[in-house]
């Protein structure tokens, strides 16, 4: 009895030990399944199964033939979503993938195949797996650009760039063959690239276009804005390049304004800005900004004649901005800063001659005080149009306390010192003392 249970456990040992798979029955029963699928969904979750045993065999995860297999499972579930696709188109309704990602994890998985062997027979059946892929990460970044998920979209049609180079490098037919459709390809990618934040990633991109004379205005403004922060001047390069192909294009235009602006580069800006105002004459913010150029410019200016000027165009603009936006809260201030700048000018002018008590300097005194008042009374409807439209304004709440004060009408210039106090200790003035 004792000799014929062992006997028994020897057999089932035997039996086991001849039912264990290998690696390549992994791949031979893989291979069964997902030729199985045909399209049909219900025969997935088992061919996800033996494709999860296949791979689970560590010699298999770095076998061509593995993961070519692995790559035409996720290919089959790409089939599955685009008849799904097709049906929606028909019916009119919105799809959305079933296997998300399968066309991606079948590009990875392809991708690696090819890593994974040198013989060109084998190669080719994998080009040939490729080739189908392509088509399904195209369709599946079609419908992350649908739902507004660019580093998705980004990624996808990226992809379909890459699977295009390696199709042809290996004789392979891209969806891509088209020069036209890569150039539009090229395009998008781009144009993703700035939504899903990867810019600096599609600077060769972008380069390829270039060198196939198939660039845009916009290939120019996003390569300033991929290399600006990197390096200045390869930046400034393609701004100029640019700005020389599309001389028409408003985009390059402002980013050159902004880029003067920022380096504060500001007589080149005039030219610009007033190209910008041209083209765009009724843009307040361009207004405002050669009016506040020209504010700088004046105050910077030593030449008494050349601050002059440049102080009368910086008025000229700022009532400008007013014209198109009458309730430009920046431009009424700066336009009663720059008369309340004057007024300051002959204080100091009498500051300088409260020691001259001589019959010539009180004249020169009294000269003086009527021009700052004269000036304090040019400012004062614009701050107070501004206190109207901006109540809490730090700067705008000095300028009425002080000339209140230079006016010896202390009553005010105590309100407005109160409320000015109020604000710099982190309140609010509910009303204005001007209302509107």
């Amino acid at each position: 009895m004792k000799k014929l249970f062992l006997s028994i456990l020897a057999l089932t040992l035997l039996v086991g030990a001849t039912n264990a798979q290998t690696p390549a029955d992994l791949i031979k029963a893989a291979k069964k399944a997902v030729n199985n699928i045909s399209g049909k969904e219900e025969k997935i979750a088992a061919a996800q199964t033996a494709v999860d045993a296949m791979m689970n065999a560590t010699e298999n995860q770095t076998n061509w033939e593995a993961l070519l297999t692995k790559g035409k499972f996720y290919n089959e579930q790409s089939v599955v979503d685009n008849a799904a696709r097709l049906t929606a188109n028909v019916t009119r309704k919105q799809v959305k993938s079933k296997f998300t990602k399968s066309a991606l994890m079948a590009s990875d998985a392809l991708l690696a195949a090819m890593k994974a062997t040198q013989d060109k027979k084998q190669i080719k059946e994998i080009i040939t797996a490729l080739s189908e892929t392509q088509g399904a990460v195209n369709n599946y970044g079609s419908e992350m650009t649908d739902a507004k998920d660019y580093v998705g979209a980004y990624t996808s049609f990226k992809t379909t760039l890459d699977i295009h180079d390696i199709l042809k490098a290996n004789g392979g037919k891209s969806t891509l063959d088209k020069v036209e459709e890569y150039n539009k390809q090229l395009y998008l990618v781009g144009l993703l690239s700035t939504y899903a934040e990867k810019e600096k990633e599609s600077i060769p991109l972008y380069e390829k276009m270039i060198a196939a004379k198939k660039d845009t205005s916009f290939v120019y403004s996003a390569l300033y804005k991929a290399t600006i922060d990197k390096d200045k001047a390869a930046a400034i390069k393609w701004l100029e390049e640019g700005r020389r192909k599309f001389p028409e294009d408003n985009q390059l235009l402002f980013a050159e304004i902004n880029y003067y602006l920022k380096e504060g580069k500001l007589e080149q800006l005039i030219d610009k800005l007033k190209e910008g105002i041209t083209k765009e004459p009724k843009n307040a913010s361009l207004t405002f900004t050669l009016g506040n150029v020209y504010d700088n410019l004046s105050q910077n200016e030593k030449d008494a004649e050349k601050s002059k000027m440049y102080a009368e165009q910086s008025i000229v603009y700022y009532n400008k901005t007013l014209e198109i936006d009458p309730k430009n809260v920046d431009a009424t201030y700066s336009i009663g800063a720059s008369f309340y700048n004057k007024a300051a000018a002959y204080s100091k002018q009498m500051k300088a001659l409260e020691s001259d008590f001589s019959k010539e300097g009180q004249k020169k005194y009294e000269a003086a005080e009527k021009l700052m008042l004269g000036e304090f009374d040019k400012a004062l409807p614009f701050f107070q149009k501004a206190e109207s439209m901006n109540a809490n304004d730090q700067n705008t709440l000095i300028a009425l306390k002080e000339i209140f004060a230079r006016k010896n009408d202390l009553k005010t210039s105590a309100e407005f010192k109160q409320r000015y106090e109020n604000v710099v200790a982190g309140g609010k003035n509910a009303t204005s003392y001007f209302k509107q």
